[in-house]
């Protein structure tokens, strides 16, 4: 993205933002999907907590996510999931807001008779 303001040009910026996205399943149900997603912005929006809303701040983040999983007996699946999100900022003065998170998952799904109704249950931790 390429912003540019006729007036207020002090809020014009660059914001670069790939994004990936796959999929693959097994006949025997098992399946792996992942997605990637790089932000590279100086926009004065702030970050996702809002830091320096309205203050043109330039930074990068990553997300990065794997979902490992298993469907069987029609009824039934199991995934296992990690997530990577690294945040960094330019200046030496906002790099306290840096951050990398891991995130892992667990997930059970049950899909009731009839098909079109499912349960699901979730665990997932931050460190």
């Amino acid at each position: 993205d390429v912003v540019l303001y006729s007036q207020n040009s002090g809020n014009n910026y660059q914001a670069h933002n790939p994004y990936l996205s796959f999929g693959i399943k097994t006949p025997k149900g098992v399946y792996l999907k992942g997605e990637e997603e790089y932000l590279n912005t100086e926009d004065p929006y702030g970050s996702e907590n809002q830091y320096n809303l309205g203050v043109k701040t330039s930074r990068w983040n990553n997300q990065a996510k794997l979902v490992l999983g298993y469907d069987f007996a029609k009824r039934y699946g199991v995934e296992g999931s990690y997530e990577n999100v690294m945040q960094r900022f330019a200046q030496e003065t906002d790099q306290w807001q840096n951050r990398t998170d891991h995130r892992y998952g667990a997930s059970l799904l049950y899909n009731l008779p009839g098909e079109k109704t499912s349960a699901f249950l979730q665990y997932r931790q931050t460190k």
